[in-house]
């Protein structure tokens, strides 16, 4: 178990509607949070049971979706920070820092 808190920066912050963390095969969602203005909603903090996680990065409107790249493979060591820097079109990134 590892104790995961999400960080949200970036150009289109304010433009993320969601975050979606599945496990690695995507055959089971692990956590969620809802954004809003840039800001996460829901809690910022989540336990996760999984070393290699599948991070979605939904942007408001489906067009800002379809076509680009906005999932990510990410591996976990312990206890940290997803970061996740949103700059749209594709150009987001997610990283672990623990």
């Amino acid at each position: 178990m590892a104790q995961i808190t999400l960080d949200l920066s970036g150009s289109k912050m304010t433009d993320v509607k969601k975050i979606i963390i599945y496990s690695k095969d995507q055959s089971k969602e692990l956590a969620t949070a809802e954004v809003t203005n840039g800001k996460i909603d829901s809690p910022d903090s989540f336990q996760i049971d999984a070393t290699e996680i599948y991070v979605v990065v939904l942007y408001k409107g489906l067009e800002n979706n379809v076509g680009k790249n906005h999932y990510y493979d990410v591996k976990i060591i312990g206890n940290g920070t997803l970061v996740i820097a949103a700059d749209g079109d594709g150009n987001s990134r997610v990283n672990f820092r623990a």
